[in-house]
């Protein structure tokens, strides 16, 4: 069996999280012969996925995953969605509505779901069957054996009894374009810090986090910070290195909901490496709980006495939890008899019937590999044909036509195919539907083809600040006149509205 992971670009794909998620699972899919491939979405072309039985979508919220999934439909291939943080379920947060009509789209296309949290199942259930969601737990460090973890552990302990040295290290992203998290967390939960400077004798503090996350913004939150701080950029040697010499790893976690559904991987990489936790806030760590502090002063306490929560002892049962819920080779196996058991005899599902008004200004990079014909395509900016797109409204002389090339005209209703004029423009085969035509079958539909067309024959703002905004607020004005039109000439469809940065959709 081969399962291909479509990323969103070649960073993310030798990522951390793509490491944690999918590399560490490698070896045990090899047992079972499975090739598990990650690859750039740029990177992809029509003959790799042929050769694919499953294709994953990671990671990528894009116009390119929707042609990658449709693609996937046409030839039934397994297809399925990675959902690895909650970006869906706050529907009053506008700046996410592109995300949310991405998922609304993708999971009425794919075959399964997968998450790493009980939180993002629960979420998934609200997409697509419970049946068809499997959780893949993130996993601890396979090359850390528990020997290993106790001989760090023993080594930390027997330091600081011996010179009372505290190294507290947080790391982890910095940064997200969305949510407030990471070094913001850091901040808000600063009073643990000025608790653990007031408490021991020349604390040392390590940030150990991502360069984009270091703005002149965190920058100052950190130096305000009531400790003294090293910083250090992150890298897998670095992060090694730190863990090794880290007493205390401060893992503070917000309520909001973006922060309780991710993955308990800081706290399982902190123990594996013998270091006691400290995590305020949200309890995101429960399963942990016997291990960890959650509030300051019982760290302090222990500290103070030379006894510690995670120790020998309870080295055994951490060992356990993880043997049976964290390692690489249960979760392995356990996706694979998921595959066998749900998908691998399953029906394919239902084409679905899609219209894309893509607002990106560069050319899509599937383009040199997947032809454009999969679904109609218009830009959004105009709703013309314009780059890579294979339909829009057109005028010549004084009559005013939906244009088809690429084959798009096979997706029109059987209805108005008597009505379409085919000719040759630029060497290239052309359909035509005079919208006149349209409003003599559908006269009900007039006053909504003609809030269209004044969105499509605007005059633009000199402005062009003032134009963006222009655009955005007579996008969402003939929102309903657009979905009614195109239901008209396509059938239902859902619209999926690609690059669209502002809090609108059009829904099906």
């Amino acid at each position: 069996m081969r399962i291909l992971v479509s990323t969103s670009n070649l960073e993310w794909a030798n990522s951390a999280g793509a490491r944690i998620r999918y590399k560490r699972l490698i070896p045990y899919f090899e047992i079972d012969t499975v090739q598990l491939i990650i690859i750039p979405t740029s990177h992809i072309t029509a003959q790799l996925i042929k050769k694919s039985d499953i294709v994953i979508i990671a990671k990528d919220y894009s116009l390119n995953s929707i042609k990658l999934i449709s693609y996937c439909q046409s030839k039934e291939i397994k297809i399925g969605l990675d959902l690895f943080d909650d970006y869906f379920s706050d529907r009053n947060i506008s700046s996410l509505i592109y995300l949310q009509n991405w998922l609304d789209v993708a999971s009425k296309m794919v075959n399964f779901i997968i998450c790493s949290t009980t939180r993002m199942e629960q979420i998934s259930h609200q997409f697509i069957r419970s049946d068809l969601v499997h959780k893949i737990s993130d996993t601890r460090k396979p090359n850390i054996l528990i020997d290993e973890t106790n001989h760090l552990l023993n080594e930390k302990i027997d330091a600081y009894k011996h010179n009372g040295q505290i190294n507290i290290l947080w790391f982890g992203i910095g940064d997200n374009p969305i949510f407030d998290v990471g070094l913001v967390d850091l901040s808000t939960y600063s009073n643990a810090l000025f608790k653990l400077r007031s408490s021991f004798e020349y604390p040392r503090l390590t940030i150990l986090t991502n360069e984009r996350a270091l703005t002149a913004k965190s920058l100052t939150s950190i130096s305000n910070l009531p400790i003294e701080v090293n910083l250090e950029i992150w890298t897998e040697e670095t992060e090694d290195a730190l863990l090794r010499e880290t007493n205390i790893a401060f893992l503070p976690v917000s309520h909001q909901k973006f922060s309780i559904a991710k993955s308990t991987n800081r706290c399982l990489t902190a123990l594996t490496y013998g270091c006691q936790v400290l995590s305020n806030g949200f309890d995101l760590y429960s399963e942990f709980s016997e291990f960890i502090y959650k509030t300051t002063d019982d760290l302090v306490k222990d500290f103070q006495s030379k006894k510690f929560k995670f120790n020998s002892n309870s080295l055994v049962d951490f060992d356990e939890l993880c043997d049976s819920r964290y390692s690489p080779k249960v979760e392995a196996t356990s996706f694979i008899n998921f595959i066998n058991t749900n998908l691998i005899n399953s029906n394919p599902i239902d084409l679905l019937r899609i219209v894309v008004i893509d607002f990106q200004d560069k050319q899509d990079s599937l383009d040199t590999h997947f032809s454009r014909n999969q679904f109609p395509t218009a830009h959004g900016d105009h709703l013309a044909r314009l780059q890579s797109c294979n339909f829009g409204i057109e005028k010549y002389e004084s009559q005013i036509y939906l244009e088809f090339t690429d084959d798009c005209h096979r997706f029109v209703l059987e209805r108005w195919s008597p009505y379409l004029e085919q000719f040759i423009f630029d060497g290239c085969e052309v359909y035509r539907l005079p919208l006149r035509i349209i409003e003599d079958i559908e006269p009900h539909i007039l006053p909504h083809i003609k809030n269209i067309l004044a969105y499509r024959y605007r005059r633009r703002a000199s402005n062009p600040a003032r134009d963006n905004i222009k655009r955005r607020v007579l996008f969402s004005y003939i929102s309903d006149s657009l979905q009614l039109v195109l239901d008209a000439i396509f059938g239902q469809v859902y619209i999926y509205l690609s690059k669209y940065p502002h809090p609108y959709k059009v829904v099906g």
